[in-house]
């Protein structure tokens, strides 16, 4: 095949790929106007979180930590014979206005014991051997909706924890502004391992063509998410 066959080739598989939309819905939460990109990203991204699990994190540091004021408020209204005292914090990332001192402490508390557990790795969930099975659908979609922007897409990890209870994760993937929530560790597995077996059934039609979305990238023709 001459250049000159090959070029266009090239152009015709990428214009095709410029118009293949591609969504995925996840017990009937929905993301849409992927490119095929996007889903890669989005397969690889799961794969490196759950790989890593609470490996190779980097904490999020400020350049200066922000100033935090402490307040304590006495109350005396008129024909009362007693005070009302109230504490309050108020940092540039929150406030706790009008506690008692006891709730105070039992804040700073609770605090240092998600810090020591988060530290500890407790936070760390293990994918079970068997994958929990959920509803994900994930297929070519051009149907007409609300135009969204294209954006990087995101796997974002939870953790969180109550009153005496154990640490709970969970998982969100994003993209486009939009979102899918509250995955369990095998939950997330689930879609990966479907948007694996759909990517390959994708990749197989470009094969199709005489060329395939691995091999263009192969050969420089890399594109941003958003293209």
């Amino acid at each position: 095949m001459n250049e000159k066959n090959e070029g266009a080739r090239i152009n015709k598989i990428r214009e095709l790929q410029s118009v293949c939309n591609y969504s995925i819905t996840v017990n009937g939460e929905l993301l849409y106007d992927l490119s095929f990109r996007q889903l890669v990203g989005i397969h690889d991204t799961i794969e490196t979180l759950l790989k890593h699990g609470g490996l190779f994190f980097r904490e999020f540091e400020d350049d200066d930590l922000y100033s935090v004021d402490m307040t304590m408020s006495v109350f005396r209204s008129a024909g009362d014979d007693s005070y009302s005292v109230a504490y309050g914090i108020d940092t540039y990332e929150g406030e706790m206005r009008f506690t008692s001192s006891e709730q105070m402490k039992y804040v700073i508390k609770q605090m240092q014991q998600f810090l020591d557990e988060i530290e500890e790795g407790n936070s760390v969930d293990a994918v079970e051997e068997t994958t929990e099975e959920i509803s994900v659908v994930i297929r070519e979609d051009h149907t007409p909706r609300e135009r969204v922007l294209r954006e990087t897409p995101c796997v974002n990890k939870y953790v969180r924890q109550g009153d005496d209870e154990a640490l709970v994760t969970d998982f969100t993937i994003g993209a486009n502004g939009l979102y899918l929530h509250d995955l369990s560790a095998s939950q997330l597995k689930c879609v990966t391992r479907k948007l694996e077996s759909f990517l390959d059934t994708v990749d197989e039609k470009w094969r199709e063509l005489g060329t395939s979305m691995k091999q263009l990238d192969e050969e420089g023709e890399s594109e941003s998410f958003m293209d």
